[in-house]
């Protein structure tokens, strides 16, 4: 099947362009309503009145109240029957509530407490264990295993060396750290966070150095499609 041409698009574009048109007329009624509308003065004069009116339609304050108070103690009773609405309509059952009587607020408490130990093992933060071994266990292939690293020593600002030993005590006691002697290692920086907790940061550029690249290049995009289709 041949392409079209470009002259061919643009004969299609316009023989569309102009069957549109003849579907939709501008009638001169049409014309006639805007050249009557009102000028743009009047059109912001009529909508600053209607701002004003909804304005005066909301209810005061009192002086007493503080800002928002009013608002929401109005969409309290609102948001609470919806809430227990939800929770029926779930058929929830906590500690012997029958989720087919209606539940009132004295039973949000307990429906907070039954959630949350359902949910506790995503909500407790890091569990200090060991994390479950993986199937695939991959493997970093070095240029000499045997070349040593003349590396600095490690260095830590006073102001952070409670942090460090906090950290330290953590990690080793959840055994995510081992301590070891070892011919030599790579320092550990000890670099502040913007709220001033403290961020370790293993230096291994040299290590890095010594790593055999994957050079594999990324597949040709092109390529796949003409090889899919």
């Amino acid at each position: 099947m041949q392409a079209p041409t470009i002259n061919e698009v643009e004969d299609k574009y316009d023989r569309k362009m102009r069957e549109k048109t003849w579907e939709n007329p501008v009638t001169p009624g049409a014309i006639l309503e805007e050249k009557n509308a009102p000028p743009p003065e009047e059109r912001t004069g009529a909508r600053d009145k209607n701002r004003k009116e909804k304005f005066s339609q909301r209810q005061p304050q009192t002086e007493d109240a503080p800002r928002g108070t009013q608002r929401n103690e109005r969409c309290k009773p609102e948001a609470t029957e919806a809430f227990l609405a939800a929770l029926a309509a779930h058929q929830l059952d906590v500690d012997g509530l029958a989720a087919e009587r209606t539940l009132t607020e004295e039973d949000i408490p307990l429906l907070f407490e039954k959630w949350y130990n359902h949910c506790k093992d995503i909500m407790g933060g890091v569990p200090p264990t060991m994390p479950l071994l993986r199937e695939i266990n991959h493997r970093i292939p070095l240029m000499d295993n045997n070349k040593k690293h003349c590396y600095h020593m490690p260095q830590c600002p006073d102001s952070m060396k409670p942090q460090l030993m906090e950290k330290i005590q953590t990690y080793t006691d959840n055994g995510w750290w081992e301590m070891k002697s070892i011919p030599q290692a790579a320092p550990m920086l000890c670099i502040p966070k913007k709220t001033g907790k403290l961020r370790t940061v293993v230096d291994l550029r040299q290590q890095n150095e010594n790593m055999v690249k994957d050079v594999t290049p990324f597949p040709n995009q092109e390529q796949i499609p003409e090889d899919v289709a």
